[in-house]
């Protein structure tokens, strides 16, 4: 009876050990686990600055590189007699160093030698003309490039619409920047698969256009208009409690009863900005 019992508490004993043991080599295992994945996306975070750093150092180097070449002669002079692959060249390196008025001859030269069906040199020259603010040059070139949709040309009407619209943005044309993004969401809408960042990149811009554009026209006191665009950078992002602000803010003067309404709505979510005095006036005018 009593050997039986020694040899349960034996049993037990060692199953205890071994069940420790298990434990220990389990809890081993998830933090070495855890700990080589931490390493892993460390390491592959440290990858990508490097790369970045990298590709950041070498667009410098290649910018000294072209400015040096360019500065040294036309390289321009007898490309009328040069092929297709050296007539690239020498726009890229006049491009880099932001003369794209010879950027532009090289390119013009190139597609005239052209002989295949990419798109790299249309892109180019487009860039360039766009760059120079030859807008209706740039259209032209681009309208070349049929409609088939495929993935190439997708991306290029998408990255040369975007561009086109930030080159609009920046010397304050707002409503044919948002007209140019429209037209980069609508290519890049045919994809069949999307990026988060770039649809984001391209709703935020075409809102910024449409708010702009709405800011000059209450300037120059055409508030109906004001409300019109503001309305279509509503449809973007309709919960942007920036544009219903703005909104009620112009409503004030041309619609009281409307502005109250959404103050009312918006005195709940951003409190510390709203403009009390608008308010106030809002109120008394809806009465």
């Amino acid at each position: 009876m009593i050997k039986e019992k020694i040899n349960k508490k034996k049993k037990k004993t060692i199953m205890m050990v071994l069940r420790e043991y298990l434990r220990t080599i389990g809890f081993s295992f998830f933090i070495a686990l855890f700990i080589t994945t931490f390493l892993t996306f460390h390491a592959r975070s440290e990858m990508l600055k490097t790369l970045y750093l990298s590709a950041a150092e070498q667009l410098k180097m290649d910018e000294k590189i072209a400015q040096e070449l360019v500065s040294q002669s036309d390289l321009t002079k007898d490309l009328i007699n040069k092929g297709y692959a050296v007539c690239m060249r020498v726009g890229k390196l006049y491009e880099i160093v932001h003369d794209y008025e010879h950027a532009q001859y090289a390119y013009e030269l190139a597609l005239e030698k052209y002989t295949s069906n990419g798109i790299q040199p249309y892109e180019r020259l487009a860039t360039v003309l766009i760059a120079q603010e030859k807008f209706d040059e740039a259209d032209v070139i681009i309208a070349k490039v049929n409609d088939t949709y495929s993935k190439s040309l997708l991306k290029f009407k998408t990255r040369i619409f975007m561009a086109k619209g930030d080159k609009y943005y920046s010397i304050g044309k707002f409503i044919s920047a948002a007209k140019s993004y429209e037209k980069a969401k609508f290519y890049y809408d045919k994809f069949k698969i999307k990026d988060n960042k770039v649809e984001k990149k391209l709703i935020t811009r075409i809102v910024n256009s449409y708010v702009e554009t709405a800011s000059l026209m209450v300037k120059s006191g055409y508030n109906t208009e004001a409300i019109k665009y503001l309305k279509k950078a509503e449809e973007y992002q309709p919960e942007n409690l920036d544009i219903k602000y703005r909104m009620a803010i112009i409503y004030t003067d041309l619609n009281p009863i409307k502005s109250v309404e959404i103050f009312d709505d918006l005195i709940y979510k951003i409190p510390q900005k709203i403009d009390n005095g608008a308010y106030s006036k809002a109120l008394l005018k809806s009465a």
